[in-house]
């Protein structure tokens, strides 16, 4: 049961306790701070968008 010595960054819980409008001013910028996409899913999205579009490239070269 090797916890990587208990301070290995991948340990840390991704769930955060949810803002409310009260926290502060900067609420929305907080929120979309919270809620961007990690390394791995930025990735799935760019390669999800360069699919489509070859796809549609190559619906209109045939």
């Amino acid at each position: 049961d090797d916890d990587f010595g208990g301070d290995y960054a991948g340990n840390i819980p991704r769930n955060k306790r949810p803002r409310t409008i009260d926290d502060d001013e900067d609420f929305k910028e907080h929120v979309e701070e919270e809620h961007a996409p990690g390394a791995a899913t930025g990735i799935v999205l760019i390669l999800r968008d360069s699919l489509k579009k070859s796809e549609e490239d190559c619906k209109l070269y045939q």
